[in-house]
């Protein structure tokens, strides 16, 4: 998910059945575009800093490209290992692009949601994407290291860090040679995303995943004030039930996605990825403390819309760089919108009917299996998904209603 930076109305979906979609009203209608992608698997999203026609997709099979503004890709694969039968070779879990030369952009391997596949690797082009090298030197990381999130400094683009399932990793020398930099953080040193200050880069978040039935709680947010080489905690606010061991991770509390506000480094949202945490979090104060600023209900400052059968579980998160009181959030399912940080929310994956019916508007990420028409009675169609059940339409698929509560 992502906010354009040159277009405050444009918006960009990648999912991981639907693949990509581009909204050009701020998430009111989408239109699909998928043409040139060999998987439908978009783990991240990238947009060039000067020209709003160039993007950059990380999926299962590699790196896209498109420079007519998402209509179009093209798989650039020159330079990164051979695809077997049984495996794409090179998962891409984060793009980065250099904002003083957009020609160079790296790619980090690694797989956030499976934690699956790592291979301590991140390559870089510097032809905008053509062709692709290996930069880490053998031996500096570990073969199978799955790399969760990559960030540049934006003031020295030779000093990067890397969030990681065995810590945080710094590099002073573009990604050739790496130390750990995780004093401070808990031993476990799950980390999973980073967000680093665009106007204050020695301020640097981080978040961690917790653990079921591990005590005492070592998930949340730290935070460096030294550009990523020490960490302190930044859970006060935060939700910390850890769960009975040996059950689902889900069932206990962490934040997974972080963002931080493009001129003040002190304003972070971070978005619980479980089912007992689902929410999202804002900090104005450096992450001191942190407050919920999502909630259903009659007290609430968000509506339903029609999937009600699970909760906010933040899956992805954007903040605008032009007008940073804009976010989106999206679930597996659903996308809510602010432009007050936080203080209200829209929703932004279906049409508004005042009869209560369902209507489409572009963007779909539910997992369809089956179409049956009525035999007899014109128009009327069911719809079977996984996750959701069924839907019911009368008008040909216009729209719909789900057939039970």
């Amino acid at each position: 998910m992502l906010l354009s930076q040159h277009d405050a109305e444009r918006f960009y979906v990648g999912c991981d059945v639907g693949g990509f979609y581009r909204s050009d009203d701020a998430g009111r209608s989408y239109k699909i575009h998928n043409r040139g992608f060999e998987d439908y698997f978009v783990e991240c999203l990238a947009e060039h800093p000067v020209n709003p026609e160039i993007l950059y997709v990380g999926a299962k099979s590699g790196v896209y490209k498109s420079v007519d503004g998402g209509r179009s890709w093209s798989w650039k694969r020159k330079g990164f290992p051979e695809i077997s039968k049984y495996s794409y070779s090179a998962t891409v879990s984060k793009i980065v692009i250099d904002r003083h030369n957009p020609e160079t952009v790296y790619a980090a391997i690694g797989q956030p949601r499976s934690e699956k596949g790592g291979k301590g690797s991140i390559y870089k082009s510097e032809d905008g994407g053509e062709s692709w090298k290996q930069i880490v030197q053998k031996g500096q990381l570990d073969e199978d290291l799955n790399i969760f999130d990559l960030s540049l400094n934006v003031s020295d683009s030779s000093r990067m860090l890397i969030a990681t399932d065995r810590g945080v990793f710094s590099s002073e020398d573009g990604g050739a040679t790496w130390k750990v930099s995780s004093d401070g953080l808990p031993g476990h040193l799950r980390t999973r995303r980073l967000a680093q200050s665009p106007s204050h880069p020695e301020v640097v978040y981080v978040s961690l995943k917790g653990k079921a039935g591990e005590k005492p709680w070592q998930a949340g947010v730290y935070r460096s004030d030294d550009g990523g080489r020490s960490w302190k905690a930044r859970v006060n606010g935060l939700r910390q039930r850890t769960g009975k061991p040996g059950t689902s991770d889900m069932l206990c509390c962490w934040t997974d996605r972080l963002v931080v506000h493009p001129k003040n480094p002190d304003i972070a949202y971070t978005g619980g990825a479980t089912w007992w945490d689902a929410s999202l979090y804002k900090s104005v104060d450096g992450g001191l403390n942190w407050e919920k600023v999502f909630a259903f209900g009659e007290n609430g400052n968000a509506k339903r819309a029609w999937i009600t059968m699970w909760g906010p579980s933040v899956r992805c998160l954007t903040i605008s760089r032009t007008n940073p009181d804009t976010l989106c959030f999206g679930t597996s399912g659903y996308i809510y919108r602010t432009e007050d940080g936080g203080k209200s929310w829209v929703q932004r994956y279906t049409g508004e009917r005042e009869d209560g019916l369902i209507s489409g508007t572009g963007l779909e990420v539910t997992c369809l299996h089956t179409v049956v028409p009525h035999p007899r009675v014109k128009d009327r169609v069911f719809f079977g998904f996984y996750d959701i059940g069924l839907l019911i339409s009368q008008d040909g698929g216009a729209s719909f209603e789900r057939s039970y509560g």
